[in-house]
């Protein structure tokens, strides 16, 4: 006898073995021993052994060689004792069957849709087995032979079998038919195994008439991807209908499916179909079909469909009518299925409030047929609006809309007009409807645009009465022009209104001046200077003076001192007199230009001197210098300059066709700003080289205007150091140096260390350029002597050398060159002398490297490199920080004031006086301190009796939140349309931040290659005041967006502060880009922002515009994920998710 393995066994079968033998004999102990040497049977208690014993005594060997191999089945899974004893006793229970049993058993087990069968299961498989007949059998073999199922898990085999067992033959021809037949069908997927007995049970009491309509639904376009499961739920669904239930409902799903045009539908879709449509009523399910039937409506794909008809349901009868009669009146055009959910979900019956009032409004403000341009997610979000307010705020609106005067209006702006009237109280919406009444009473106001109207609601409700007066005074000096302005003026008046009250009464020809005049005050008022600005404002009599010392100031400002400025206050008019003016002089520059270039006319012109190949344009007065003879130079200068490209053939390509040509670059902007550089230099140089008693007045004019050059609106350093090379042929650094070893710097108005300090900037931008910068200038050489089609190649040349360091910027900030501004401009030399043919080559020999690049721009802000980090980034690839970039802490020094922040000033009031009701109320208060809020009686007598005693105050802290927050914002290039809409949202979360009480940082950032800059406009440790609120308005757009470090950066510095709260604010515009692989961008800024979540900081992550493709993967992580429409919803975020925590 063979020695039992009982290594898998609990139990030490051995040391009973005898008394097995002695009360079972032999050939029970052997079957016990096969049983326990095949792994599959273990035996834990002797009580279970000895039963298991039992039974097998008590079968025959032909029945214990059947259990032996059934368990020893590949296909068998552990058994287990108990399931062991209850597989002998289903052997036992068949007799002598159970042998015929185990042939088509193994059979079963065999196909491969089975798996293996859980010893649980084993039993059960084998009884069920033990029932089916012939027929049975052969019907079950044939089904799971089929090519479309999946594999079956093993608790379903008995249920399978079970269900067979219960077939008579009749049914099983009509099942193997029924199962070819939609197993053939094209839009049934493979069916899973496991819905195989629901399946079977199903089609089995399913009568023919519905199993017909079931087939036609299957094979109604779009149904696709029917499953298994959903296929036996379905069946379920329209065998339980009752006849009328069941016809209603088949006839809807078709005709839904033919009116809503998805694409297609899945088994879980037609169920969920199946069952809405099972229970709507006639009257709504008539509705329905009106709505997916109309023409505009453009339902999308399944999901929207379902979603739409589950909001659909939740309608009030109401809710109905609204919706029909919004979607067949003409006011949306077109709707598409994510709009229509979101009409639908602001019509639900929860959220209806007045539902007797609720209809009319509807059809006086959404249908009100002076409405055009209408977005249906305005339409949706004036519905929820509306719902809740009050009568006064409804008439408001209505009342506005409703003026003759305004004869067309968009839902944006309805929308808009809702928002401003909702924040507004009773009181002040009286307001808002008495004044604008007055306003639009005037006779020469004939029609106003809505966009207007909005701009004014809020302010007209929040001015004071002598406010409104003023504007009123304003309104009737300038009229239709005024209104147009009015929403600026408002914003002065507010701020302050003596100064318009001074700017009324001065003859300013035009509200463009009286804004301008009112930013020359605002930046005096800084220095002092305000009072006697105004003062020397009220000497002129004539506006055409006051309108060319306004103009004239305004380009000379911020050249001129203190000293300098105080000295023109005093005599303005002879200031200006003191100038060269053009009138002047116009007859001997024409004498001048006469040789050169013919008789052509002089034109007046706010810009520098420039020419069109017609006409010569130079500034109307100039001024740079106390006496006459200096500035005529400048407009000698500035004459010769226009002409000489007109003599020498920058006209002879037309300007239009050229600017063509620029664009299939892919860099305009780019190579016109170098093309008019390399057209300056090469025709001075020919200027030179034909009038030779010239240079001296080019060289010295030339070397002036570098010294005056600014810091230009360029994306690069390379681009301005190239530019001054090509025009002054050095770079305004290097002239310092030349000045510095003369000892001529400040002879030239330069001190020494202003001189060093920009000096040593330029320096290390040469020197990280040194290579492209003389590749650049070989390039320029062969310009010189040449004609425009050799600064044209030279452009291309150059365009395909720095494109890459240069980033293109935003169409909306690059400055209209003279090319866009001359489309239709003729040539003044003959077309012949211009060879497309050349230019097509010239094209052609760059197309391949000429290829687009992401618009961005640089303008750096006044400011000082704190320090540099080095910040990891995650690798995707080896799932780690293997990567690495440069941050530069870049502390603004030298704040600039957000303009269109004084048209917040209501806005922030009332932001302050809200967040002030859940500011904390508790204080604590400091005594005898040497500054303080509130005077100390103690101190003040010590004072008397001490004069040395200079601790009279007592200080009070307000107790504050235990928060701290860092707002982080994308200035990257495509924010620069939005970067002043963003300084005002940072500047109203430092507001919130400061009533609150909150510790608070805020940061912007772009980057550049490997390099970030974190912007520093405001640090935790620094107190919130108007210096620093200008900083936040000196941060410039400009770069790229990857974001993973600064994301990185933020979060530490965050955690160097304790607070119970930390929440960091992310702001950007799209996703993030500059990476080298592409793969990392997405994961690293994902990992960062996990990376601060683990560490207890909140990430409240905010997007704007359409929503980007990985945005959800990205931020999934994040605690708050926020999409906003426009730039005017960001504060309100920002301050919302401030206010909310406790």
């Amino acid at each position: 006898m063979k020695k039992v393995d009982d290594s898998s066994s609990g139990l030490n079968v051995d040391m009973v073995m005898e008394t097995l033998l002695q009360s079972f004999g032999v050939e029970v102990v052997e079957v016990v021993r096969r049983m326990i040497n095949s792994g599959k049977v273990k035996f834990t208690s002797l009580e279970t052994l000895m039963e298991f014993a039992h039974r097998v005594r008590g079968l025959s060997e032909a029945q214990r060689e059947v259990v032996i191999r059934v368990i020893e089945n590949p296909k068998t899974s552990s058994v287990g004792e108990r399931n062991a004893i209850r597989l002998i006793y289903e052997v036992e229970k068949l007799g002598g069957k159970s042998i015929l049993v185990e042939p088509f058993f193994n059979e079963l087990l065999s196909e491969p849709i089975i798996g293996t069968i859980d010893g649980r299961d084993l039993p059960s498989v084998f009884r069920e087995c033990g029932k089916l007949s012939e027929k049975q059998k052969s019907f079950l073999k044939n089904l799971l032979s089929r090519s479309k199922f999946t594999t079956m898990s093993s608790y379903c085999v008995p249920l399978l079998a079970s269900e067979a067992s219960q077939l008579n033959d009749k049914e099983i021809d009509v099942l193997e038919e029924r199962v070819r037949e939609l197993l053939s069908i094209s839009t049934v997927n493979e069916v899973e195994g496991n819905s195989l007995p629901s399946l079977i049970r199903g089609l089995r009491s399913l009568s023919e008439e519905r199993y017909r309509g079931l087939i036609e639904v299957l094979s109604t376009h779009p149904v696709k991807g029917v499953e298994g499961n959903s296929l036996a739920w379905i069946i379920a669904e329209i065998r339980d209908m009752n006849v009328e239930t069941y016809s209603a409902a088949m006839h809807r799903v078709k005709e839904i499916l033919s009116a809503a045009k998805v694409p297609s539908l899945d088994g879980g879709s037609l169920l969920r179909l199946i069952s809405h449509f099972s229970r709507l009523g006639d009257k709504y399910y008539s509705i329905l079909l009106r709505i997916i039937s109309n023409p505009k409506v453009e339902v999308g794909d399944e999901k929207s469909l379902l979603e739409f008809v589950d909001k659909f349901e939740e309608l009030t009868d109401e809710g109905y009518d609204i919706l029909l009669e919004i979607l067949e009146s003409n006011v949306i055009p077109k709707i598409g299925g994510k709009h229509l959910l979101s009409l639908t979900s602001r019509l639900r019956r929860h959220r209806i409030v007045k539902p007797l009032d609720f209809r009319e409004r509807v059809r006086n403000i959404i249908l009100n047929p002076k409405l055009v341009h209408v977005e249906p997610d305005d339409v949706a979000e004036l519905i929820w609006e509306l719902k809740y307010l009050n009568d006064t705020g409804y008439n408001t609106i209505l009342e506005i809309i409703s003026n003759p005067k305004l004869k067309r209006i968009s839902s944006s702006d309805i929308l808009s007009i809702a928002y401003e009237v909702k924040v507004l109280s009773d009181d002040k919406r009286l307001n808002v409807r008495r004044r604008l009444e007055e306003i639009l009473s005037d006779e020469e106001i004939d029609e106003l645009d809505s966009r207007e109207i909005v701009s004014l609601i809020g302010r007209l409700g929040n001015l004071s009465g002598l406010g409104y007066q003023t504007m009123r005074k304003f309104i009737a000096k300038y009229k239709r022009e005024g209104i147009l302005h009015l929403k600026s003026v408002i914003s002065i008046i507010e701020k302050r209104s003596f100064l318009m009250d001074v700017l009324l009464q001065a003859p300013i020809k035009s509200v463009e001046q009286v804004l301008k005049t009112a930013g020359i005050y605002q930046l005096l008022e800084g220095m002092g200077l305000g009072e006697a600005f105004l003062a020397s404002i009220q000497q002129f009599s004539d506006p055409d003076s006051l309108s060319l010392y306004i103009s004239t100031l305004e380009k000379r400002i911020t050249d001129l001192g203190k000293d300098e400025l105080i000295a023109i206050f005093t005599n303005p008019v002879g200031w200006l007199k003191g100038g060269l003016h053009l009138n002047d002089i116009k007859g001997d520059l024409i004498a001048w230009l006469t040789p050169l270039c013919g008789a052509i006319p002089i034109v007046p012109s706010k810009d520098g001197p420039r020419s069109d190949g017609k006409h010569v344009y130079l500034p109307a007065v100039i001024n740079e210098f106390p006496d006459k003879e200096r500035n005529m130079l400048l407009y000698l200068y500035g004459a010769l300059h226009a002409v000489s490209h007109i003599r020498y053939g920058s006209f002879a390509i037309p300007l239009s066709k050229l600017y063509e040509e620029f664009r299939k670059t892919g860099h305009p902007w780019l190579a016109t700003t170098l093309f008019t550089a390399l057209e300056d230099a090469r025709c001075e140089d020919h200027l030179v080289r034909e009038f030779g008693e010239l240079e001296p007045l080019i060289r010295t004019i030339n070397l002036f205007n570098l010294r005056k050059r600014a810091i230009q609106n360029s994306p690069s350093s390379l681009l301005e150091i190239v530019l001054e090379k090509i025009i002054h042929g050095k770079t305004k650094g290097e002239h310092l140096a030349e000045l510095m070893k003369k000892g001529l710097l400040e002879k030239k108005g330069w001190s020494p260390e202003r001189a060093k300090a920009y000096i040593n900037l330029e320096r290390g931008e040469i020197e990280e350029y040194s290579d492209l910068v003389k590749q650049s200038m070989n390039v320029v050489e062969q310009v010189k002597g040449g004609t425009v089609l050799d600064s044209v190649e030279a452009t291309l040349k150059l365009v395909e050398l720095l494109k890459d360091h240069i980033p293109e910027p935003p169409e909306d900030e690059q400055a209209e060159s003279d090319m866009e501004s001359s489309e239709d401009q003729e040539s003044v030399v003959p077309s012949e002398e211009f060879s497309t043919d050349r230019l097509k080559e010239l094209k052609e020999k760059y197309a391949e490297q000429l290829t687009a690049r992401v618009c961005k721009t640089t303008i750096e802000p006044e400011e000082e490199a704190h320090q540099v980090r080095r910040v990891p980034e995650w690798d995707e690839q080896f799932k780690t920080y293997s990567l690495w970039i440069n941050v530069d802490e870049v502390r603004v020094q030298k704040g600039v004031p957000i303009p269109s922040i004084y048209e917040y000033s209501y806005v922030r009031q009332q932001l302050i006086n809200e967040l002030e009701k859940i500011a904390p109320r508790r204080f604590t208060v400091e005594r005898r301190v040497i500054d303080g809020s509130e005077l100390n009686m103690d101190g003040i007598v010590d004072a008397y009796c001490d004069r040395r005693e200079r601790r009279i105050f007592d200080k009070i802290h307000r107790d504050s939140r235990d928060v701290a927050a860092v707002l982080l914002i994308d200035a990257s290039g495509s924010t620069s349309r939005i970067i002043n809409s963003l300084k005002v949202s940072a500047v109203l979360f430092g507001d919130a931040c400061n009533v609150l009480g909150d510790k608070f940082a805020i940061y912007a950032f772009n980057t550049e290659g490997r390099k970030a800059r974190i912007y520093i406009a405001k640090d935790f440790n620094e107190p919130w005041t108007s210096t620093v609120q200008e900083k936040v308005g000196a941060v410039r757009s400009g770069g790229l967006t990857r974001m993973g470090a600064p994301i990185r950066y933020s979060y530490e510095e965050l955690l160097k502060h304790e607070a119970k709260t930390k929440i960091m604010f992310v702001f950007s515009d799209g996703e993030p880009e500059g990476y080298e692989q592409e793969e990392n961008a997405i994961p690293d800024v994902k990992v960062a922002i996990e990376e601060a979540e683990s560490r207890g900081i909140r990430v409240v992550y905010i997007t704007m515009g359409r929503e980007p493709r990985h945005l959800k993967e990205m931020c999934s992580a994040a605690s708050i994920l926020k999409v906003i429409k426009s730039p005017e919803e960001l504060p309100w975020v920002l301050i919302g998710n401030l206010a909310s925590i406790r």
